[in-house]
């Protein structure tokens, strides 16, 4: 039977800001409290696995949300107290999420191998050591709950969960995928580890990217397209690459917003081939602007096309 854990502790404060980086390369004070690494007397597969791990991509590797429970006395009842922590990939510092997540953990040494090779192969040959996550907990599966309803409101199964120092792969699938599928799911990963990265950069930063289309977006377009193929052309025209959409429907008329299109061309950038968009692209030269743009700004974070 699969264990589900629900998660219940944040992650301390400290562990958040740290990061591996190709400037410096960061190192417990105290080894024997860096939860994310197994013992280092540890002699099984799996222990041995995380630590082969961690000393050729230089980030952690998890199976288990759990990073240390550990008994702190006795209550005069007898009763043991336990101390908990985990890895709260949901958690920000910045406000506060409306979901938590459970997830039923890998039972095998082939899988967990399975996943060690798939983060290998196919996610880090395209992440320098600087956009590297602090670590990877790779489960079976990952469900999500509404934590905003009594009793939680189960919100259904999520493929990875990105989080500030950890991000979450979901396993269950991945033997039966194609190549072809899954080089999609692990852009479908990038896109959104980059879109957050890109968040939070400056604004001068993404200015050389943003400054074609600033005034333009969310706002009403001089003239009036006909049908969608016209509003197209416009957009292409002024540098755009999708509609504005409402109630998913796509709105004649209008510019997308900022996020909107910033979340456009990063799919664009990492998801179709130079050759593709030059192909589609080249007689709009405010498109081809922005994408040169947006693919040097990811890049220089490290993202390695």
């Amino acid at each position: 039977m699969k264990k589900y854990r629900l998660i219940i502790l944040y992650i301390p404060v400290l562990l958040l800001f740290v990061a591996c980086s190709s400037e410096d390369e960061l190192t417990p004070s105290n080894q024997k409290n860096n939860y994310f690494a197994p013992d280092e007397n540890a002699t099984d597969e799996e222990s041995i696995l995380r630590e082969d791990f961690y000393n050729t991509e230089k980030c952690y590797l998890l199976f288990n949300d759990t990073l240390r429970h550990d008994s702190i006395g006795v209550t005069p009842d007898g009763s043991v107290q336990y101390f908990t922590e985990t890895v709260d990939v949901a958690y920000t510092m910045t406000g506060t999420s409306s979901y938590q997540y459970s997830y039923a953990y890998l039972t095998t040494m082939d899988e967990k191998r399975q996943g060690a090779s798939f983060i290998k192969d196919k996610l880090l040959s395209h992440l320098s050591t600087k956009l590297r996550p602090f670590s990877w907990l790779l489960v079976n599966r990952i469900s999500e709950y509404d934590i905003n309803s009594t009793p939680y409101l189960f919100n259904g199964d999520k493929s990875f969960l990105a989080g500030k120092r950890c991000i979450a792969i979901a396993t269950e699938n991945l033997s039966g995928l194609s190549e072809d599928e899954l080089k999609e799911f692990a852009t479908s990963l990038f896109i959104e580890l980059i879109i957050e990265k890109l968040n939070a950069q400056s604004a001068a930063t993404m200015k050389a990217f943003t400054k074609y289309s600033a005034s333009l977006y969310g706002t009403s377009m001089t003239e009036d397209p006909i049908d969608e193929e016209a509003n197209m052309k416009v957009l292409n025209q002024d540098g755009f690459i999708e509609p504005y959409y409402m109630w998913g429907m796509p709105w004649i008329g209008l510019y997308p917003t900022a996020n909107d299109d910033l979340e456009a061309f990063v799919k664009l950038v990492l998801a179709t081939s130079e050759e593709d968009v030059d192909a589609t692209y080249s007689n709009y030269p405010l498109v081809m602007s922005k994408y040169n743009a947006l693919k040097n700004i990811i890049t220089d974070l490290g993202y390695i096309l």
